[in-house]
């Protein structure tokens, strides 16, 4: 088998989730495209097994089957397709080993009590990396890392209440102590560390507008050894559990409540391995899951990109000639019923590993040049795509359909970029006083200020503020 880098692109942007099984054709299509250069790479094969997971084709053999199905009807033949034998020996070879930590504090009790989809996730991740990873770590943490074992079963049996509350000092919780030991793990031990926590932070009855910015630059000198190495990188995922039990505020006053209450999973390694669990592991599928961000340094890498030129048009241009892909356009006129130019871009976005509802939201999104915007963004699979333009799509995975009302006259760049930002939940789920617990049970004292920390350990000032740009020159 032909095996390819993964792409170390790391932190935010497209389903945190392989692709269900959809019909045959969906699959077939996915295929064709792995096909394209005439070899099947072993991340094109993973996504084909991923995307064929729930349906006919789960089994490696009749996967097999279809591909040299497939195969025998394209143009460019792959010579050589991969075996059964030889996936599993690369799955062997690529096999993570993690560290999981779940905290255990007074704060976390909750999620511990009865069947919560906390306990399910628990279990369920812990399935998961088991399947596909080496030895793996188990620890409770609250003041300090306490191990369980390597035995999956023994993690599962230890997932209740009555054993979580006697394991450690519960009434401490220090969440940059917590992602400091998860961090250790990373660079020391060479694990994929998770830290599972309501990242409540214990500010000791203090103002919590004192504590909370020390914690966010606690959390950002920690988590910058990651950034020091340069390929390294946090996936967070946002959950929901039912928590049954007392919740502690700021000033240690509890509250009794049964209620959905949020926490979180935080995933720390290398990119590579980041995205191999972005891809291949279903994350989404997870009991409870709700939101995903990626963070990380971007890597440089080139989108594929070719503007369409019949598809979702308005008003004129010609362009250059004798190209196989169009990365500029010449004399853009308005249309005269509209007073309007409307034109298509596609994109290949199926590198860029985050969250779905990141990649299409136009709000995280710049563009810059020739007073355009984005109009629309649109995954492939639901566009309508003129047959002339059909020879432009190449890897393209979504359609960007931008839009100006005011042309400028001489020659201008137009700059595309999804900017580094926060997505709008983070602050949606942030309070800096939780006092009043019952009317904002949606809510997590203190989240911006840390996910900031996080965020700013991989964004320093004065960089980049984009994951990816496309450049088009327009001359008029």
């Amino acid at each position: 088998m032909n095996v390819k880098k993964y792409s170390p692109l790391l932190l935010a942007a497209l389903g945190l989730t392989a692709c269900g099984g959809g019909g045959d054709a969906a699959l077939e299509s996915a295929i064709r495209k792995a096909l394209k250069d005439g070899q099947v790479t072993t991340e094109e094969w993973q996504d084909l097994q991923a995307q064929s997971a729930n349906g006919p084709y789960s089994d490696c053999a009749k996967l097999l089957t279809l591909v040299e199905q497939v195969n025998a009807n394209v143009r460019q033949k792959a010579e050589q397709l991969p075996s059964c034998e030889s996936v599993k020996k690369a799955e062997q070879k690529t096999a993570l080993s993690f560290a999981l930590f779940v905290e255990n504090s007074n704060s976390m009790m909750g999620y511990f009590t009865g069947n919560t989809a906390f306990k399910d996730a628990m279990m369920d991740l812990g399935s998961r990396i088991e399947d596909k990873g080496k030895k793996n770590d188990y620890y409770f943490i609250n003041d300090q890392p306490h191990k369980i074992g390597q035995d999956y079963e023994e993690f599962i049996q230890k997932m209740d209440r009555k054993t979580a509350i006697k394991v450690g000092n519960i009434r401490i919780s220090k969440l940059d102590e917590m992602l400091g030991e998860a961090v250790r793990q990373v660079t020391e031990e060479g694990k994929t560390a998770i830290l599972a926590s309501d990242f409540i932070y214990d500010v000791n009855r203090q103002n919590p507008k004192d504590a909370f910015p020390k914690l966010k630059y606690s959390i950002k000198g920690k988590l910058q050894k990651l950034r020091e190495r340069g390929d390294y990188g946090l996936l967070l995922l946002k959950m929901s559990s039912l928590y049954d039990g007392k919740y502690y505020d700021y000033q240690d006053r509890p509250t009794s409540i049964k209620e959905e209450r949020p926490y979180y999973i935080c995933i720390l390694g290398k990119n590579a391995q980041l995205q191999e669990m972005y891809l291949h592991y279903d994350l989404k599928s997870i009991r409870g899951f709700e939101e995903a961000i990626i963070f990380y340094q971007p890597d440089g890498q080139a989108y594929y990109h070719s503007v369409l030129g019949q598809s979702y048009k308005a008003g004129q241009f010609s362009r250059p000639r004798g190209q196989e892909l169009i990365q500029a356009i010449e004399k853009p006129e308005l249309d005269k019923r509209s007073g309007s130019f409307e034109m298509a871009l596609a994109v290949d976005l199926s590198t860029l590993p985050a969250p779905a509802s990141y990649a299409l939201d136009k709000l995280n999104y710049s563009v810059d040049g020739g007073n355009f915007s984005i109009k629309e963004i649109l995954p492939l699979a639901t566009a309508e795509i003129h047959k002339n333009d059909q020879r432009y799509l190449g890897t393209a995975s979504h359609i960007f359909i931008l839009e100006s009302s005011e042309l400028p006259k001489d020659n201008f760049e137009i700059k595309l970029a999804l900017k580094k930002q926060l997505p709008a939940w983070v602050a949606a789920a942030h309070t800096e006083d939780d006092r009043k617990i019952k009317e904002q049970m949606d809510k997590t004292l203190g989240l911006q200020y840390w996910v900031s920390g996080i965020s700013e350990a991989f964004n320093e000032l004065g960089e980049d503020n984009h994951y990816f740009q496309i450049k088009l020159a327009v001359s008029n």
